[in-house]
């Protein structure tokens, strides 16, 4: 899951991810910190087709074709 997409900036200092079912937020005490956990978001956050990766580590371990 590409939880980069589903990361909304409500107000500078405010994040949250809206899901199904509920709303995870993120209140920060500085826009420092709102910045840097943005940032590690958008650069930890796999992106790709989870699929494909699934069938390459398969073929990696001898699993698949």
């Amino acid at each position: 899951m590409n939880i980069a997409e589903q990361y909304k900036e409500v107000n500078p200092k405010f994040y949250c991810f809206p899901l199904v079912k509920t709303v995870i937020g993120f209140r920060f005490a500085n826009l420092l910190d709102a910045v840097t956990f943005n940032n590690l978001v958008q650069q930890f956050t796999f992106k790709g087709d989870i699929k494909l990766v699934s069938k390459e580590e398969k073929k990696n371990l001898g699993l698949g074709s």
